[in-house]
């Protein structure tokens, strides 16, 4: 998602200033409560309140502190941990009974070991959410640090650590409030800890999930359950598209699902018998040439920050996939004289519209859960041009920045630093995008260290730094065509690796999925 103007030190109340000590306060945090009262935990982990800023967008706690009007005479509360970036620490607050109280900081411990933390001081008695904002894809979930980082299984290992401390086992709602996480995997994993689980297939813009309005509402009509709030955030999130942040005509959340994750579990199996078949069809040469071009036709639900900086993987939408399977077969374009896969992919889809309980897309083709698959990146000669590409888009943007200068010859700081994170998200920030064999004309081997060193370093910037920058961007990309043949060579081998260790090890836990995965992409899996 991207960052926001205001931090929780902007809402005027007062936050401790200690250099990462211990002021707990749990006690406060276990009121006793009764069987039908809601405690909603949200654990804020990104840009979004973390201290990070880029005008335009609204800090969620924000949101959440307007709310505390709303608890005035009910049971219910709000228990909020925002993660600090800047002091390495967390911060507690407590909403309830018509305000918004301080329960003291804490170092943090890491993301995992925060989250059970933070779920062990829940109230014994009551109905328990769990609302969770941070960067994500189907591997994990990430603060805006990507050091401050989990695991799909970690998180729901530190989940079930933090409800065992508290006495509890299930919650009543999770929400991966993250870019990419509506992935078989990631829901049914999910199912050791909750039935409702809420995510998103896609990107995240801007705030993600609007709580505001969701939890207001159960607030002043408490809901019967945790598939009656997932139904009220994600009706408020369908009857608003948030476009604030300079996204355009984008909504934070361009489509979202509540899922019910045990019958999810059966989808993930579904999944696997279409690998297995996937995998029998494509042995077939001119089949294989079908799938590929089935799967790199279909619209890309979009690449997060935790995806991207593979740079060899697409995600796509799975039940758009198999129609387009079913429909090939049916067409003659693919072979399936015994009809299996026709039936897997007919199957998938019985199974996913069973897992999902409501879903909306303001875009097409977006039916709720994605699906990874081998990008045509991994081809040596489409990454070559993409990342000449690249380097000749950003350094067109740092020469338009030239306009942006005042009267004593600085550039505008803002419009400077949107640049740099755009150039950031669009090189990765990756060591091997300008590989060191490349005698580029600098010590610098690499355009993403140059944007830091004479960009980001200065506290002000002048336009012939902007020059220079830009004029680096050149000789670049010169020395890239130049090398064309080694740097092709290289790049195909880190295809390789990155994309062997996206399938097997973060993402495609189930076998028979990634044994097709690695068939199409003709690359090995070790």
């Amino acid at each position: 998602m991207l960052p926001i103007k205001t931090t929780l030190r902007d809402t005027g109340l007062k936050v401790p200033e200690e250099t990462c000590s211990d002021t707990l306060v749990p006690a406060v945090t276990r009121p006793e409560f009764g069987p039908e009262d809601w405690t909603c935990m949200v654990n804020l982990t990104t840009n979004v309140d973390e201290g990070s800023s880029i005008d335009g967008s609204v800090s969620k706690f924000d949101h959440l502190h307007e709310l505390a009007k709303d608890t005035l005479g009910s049971h219910s509360q709000m228990l909020v941990q925002i993660f600090d970036a800047q002091k390495n620490e967390i911060v507690l607050f407590r909403i309830a009974d018509g305000k918004t109280t301080p329960l003291g900081s804490a170092c943090s411990k890491g993301y995992g070991q925060d989250v059970e933390r933070f779920l062990g001081m829940a109230p014994h008695q009551g109905k328990l959410a769990f609302l969770n904002l941070g960067h994500g894809s189907a591997s994990g979930v990430s603060g805006e640090s990507h050091n401050y980082r989990v695991t799909m299984d970690e998180m729901v290992g530190s989940i079930q650590a933090g409800l065992a401390a508290s006495g509890r086992q299930f919650l009543e709602l999770v929400s991966l409030d993250s870019c990419d996480t509506a992935n078989p995997n990631v829901i049914s994993r999910f199912s050791k800890v909750t039935d409702n689980l809420i995510a998103s297939e896609t990107l995240e813009w801007n705030n993600g999930q609007e709580y505001y309005s969701a939890i207001g509402r159960a607030f002043k009509n408490s809901p019967a359950n945790g598939k009656d709030l997932g139904l009220s955030i994600v009706d408020a999130a369908q009857q608003a598209c948030d476009t604030v942040g300079g996204a355009g005509n984008r909504c934070s959340n361009e489509t979202i699902a509540l899922f019910d994750t045990q019958a999810a579990k059966f989808l993930n199996v579904k999944v696997s018998d279409l690998g297995a078949a996937l995998s029998k069809t494509i042995e077939n040469p001119h089949d294989k040439q079908v799938v590929q071009r089935l799967a790199t036709g279909l619209p890309d639900v979009g690449i997060s920050a935790e995806l991207r900086v593979y740079h060899f993987t697409e995600l796509r939408d799975l039940k758009a996939f198999d129609y387009a399977l079913v429909e090939a077969v049916k067409e003659g374009k693919l072979s399936d004289p015994d009809h299996s896969l026709a039936t897997a992919a007919e199957a998938v889809n019985a199974a996913q519209e069973k897992s999902i309980v409501k879903q909306f897309s303001h875009r097409g083709n977006w039916n709720g859960v994605n699906v990874l698959l081998p990008s045509q990146r991994n081809n040596p000669e489409f990454a070559y041009n993409d990342v000449v590409e690249q380097v000749k888009s950003v350094t067109r943007e740092f020469e338009a920045l030239d306009v942006n200068v005042d009267q004593k010859g600085y550039v505008d700081p803002v419009a400077t630093r949107a640049s740099v994170v755009h150039a950031r998200e669009k090189l990765g920030g990756r060591d091997w995008l300008i590989p060191p064999s490349i005698e580029a004309p600098s010590q610098e081997k690499n355009l993403y260290s140059l944007f830091i060193s004479n960009v980001l370093a200065k506290p002000q910037i002048t336009s012939s730094d902007l020059k220079g920058v830009a004029l680096f961007g050149e000789k670049v990309v010169n020395a890239l065509e130049a090398n064309r043949h080694g740097w092709l060579v290289g790049h195909a081998e880190e295809a390789n690796r990155n994309l062997a260790e996206t399938m097997k090890n973060q993402i495609l836990e189930n076998e028979n999925w990634e044994k097709f995965a690695a068939k199409l992409g003709a690359i090995e899996v070790p």
